[in-house]
Formats: C-alpha cells, sequence, structure tokens
C-alpha cells in the first residue's frame, strides 16, 4: 500500500491527527445542527431545502481535507 502523504512518515501522521480531531469536532456540529433543525423545523420550513444541501457541502470539505492531506 503507497504511503498516504509524500511527507516523512511522523509529519504525516501529526496531520492525520489534527484531521481527526477536525472531523470529530464537524461531526459533533452537524449533529447539534441536524438536532436544533429538526426539533424546531416545524417552525422554519426551508431548513428541509438547507439540510440536504448542507450535508452535500460537508461532503465536500471532508473530500477537500483528504484531498489536501493526500496532495502534502
Amino acid at each position: 500500500m503507497p504511503p498516504v502523504t509524500t511527507l516523512p512518515t511522523d509529519v504525516g501522521m501529526i496531520f492525520w491527527f489534527f484531521f481527526a480531531i477536525a472531523l470529530v469536532v464537524t461531526a459533533y456540529f452537524v449533529f447539534t445542527e441536524l438536532f436544533h433543525w429538526l426539533r424546531f423545523g416545524y417552525m422554519y420550513p426551508l431548513v428541509w431545502i438547507a439540510i440536504p444541501v448542507y450535508l452535500i457541502g460537508i461532503v465536500i470539505l471532508i473530500g477537500g481535507m483528504l484531498t489536501g492531506i493526500g496532495a502534502l
């Protein structure tokens, strides 16, 4: 299996550590945001348009983070 980054292993592992922390923080934020939207969604009908757009954006941003780490 080829290395994930072209950086030395220890530097690449540092990036993966921060990526893992960012992923946990993002997952927590997404959970709280979606919970809030689902709880109060009956008051804000546009939330049903925002949720899929938001989720697609998150997937694109996480993909960008992985691509950026892989390009180092």
